[in-house]
């Protein structure tokens, strides 16, 4: 018993060290072989979403907190001052983008360069005699102008009482032309002096014009007379409306003449 116990100490004697000693002699180059080995980035896919070609970040402009939308986002135009918080349908915002401002008339620009106290009187447009009455204004103190085309290429304003009617062959001998060489003035002669059909003015200053004038209308305190546009017109002293004519024609141009005051 004793004899063949021996043996079997003897062999795991000598199997204990081998076991140990290789255990503990790979340990230490397995983990020095961790932490010296550097790690490499992990790729991912490319995100089908995001941009593969980009221009250098030094060449992309520089981009504000008021520009930090997409290119393609349409952005909506600020509302104009006065309008915060109204809500306008399409189609109404349509026509108000298609109003043009108002422009000043003919007749307020050459008195406010020479000088001339005026009122204007704003109403709805006024093109014929008939629609006098759209002004509110005494038609007895008014000034209808009348166009014409001369032969020679001359326009003539002729101004009577606002009531009353023009004698043609009146104003021919005033002018010293016959009856024939009166012609209505297109609008395209009105619109070279800045004036529209419905808003002729007498007041102008253009050398090319003949001003004719009845002779009562100077009798009156104040006039009101076109001011370019159909829309506006224009409220003058007599006076100052012979002051800026000096050169006009006073004479007899109609068949029932209105007294002033009357």
């Amino acid at each position: 018993m004793t004899a063949s116990s021996a043996p079997r100490a003897t062999t795991a004697s000598t199997h204990a060290p081998k076991a140990s000693s290789t255990c503990f002699a790979a340990t230490p180059n397995i983990r020095a072989s961790w932490s010296t080995k550097a790690r490499r980035p992990r790729r991912r896919p490319p995100c089908p979403f995001r941009r593969v070609a980009r221009s250098p970040r030094a060449s992309r402009p520089r981009r504000f907190g008021s520009q930090c939308r997409s290119d393609a986002e349409v952005r909506k135009p600020h509302p104009p001052a006065g309008t915060v918080g109204l809500l306008l349908s399409p189609r109404i915002s349509a026509r108000l983008r298609c109003v043009r401002p108002t422009e000043v008339p003919l007749a307020a620009a050459v008195l406010s360069c020479a000088g001339v106290a005026y009122r204007l009187h704003h109403h709805p447009p006024a093109r014929t005699e008939a629609e006098l009455h759209v002004t509110g204004l005494d038609i007895h103190s008014s000034a209808k102008t009348l166009a014409f085309h001369l032969d020679d290429g001359r326009i003539v304003l002729a101004a009577i009482p606002g009531p009353a009617r023009l004698r043609y062959g009146n104003l021919a001998r005033a002018l010293g032309v016959s009856r024939s060489a009166l012609r209505p003035a297109t609008p395209e002669d009105l619109a070279a002096l800045g004036m529209e059909p419905g808003g002729v003015s007498p007041i102008c200053n253009d050398a090319r014009v003949l001003r004719v004038l009845h002779h009562t209308l100077l009798d009156h305190r104040v006039l009101y007379c076109g001011s370019g546009s159909p829309e506006v017109t224009v409220e003058i002293a007599a006076a100052d409306l012979a002051a800026l004519s000096p050169a006009a024609t006073l004479a007899d141009l109609c068949s029932d003449t209105v007294k002033a005051g009357s």
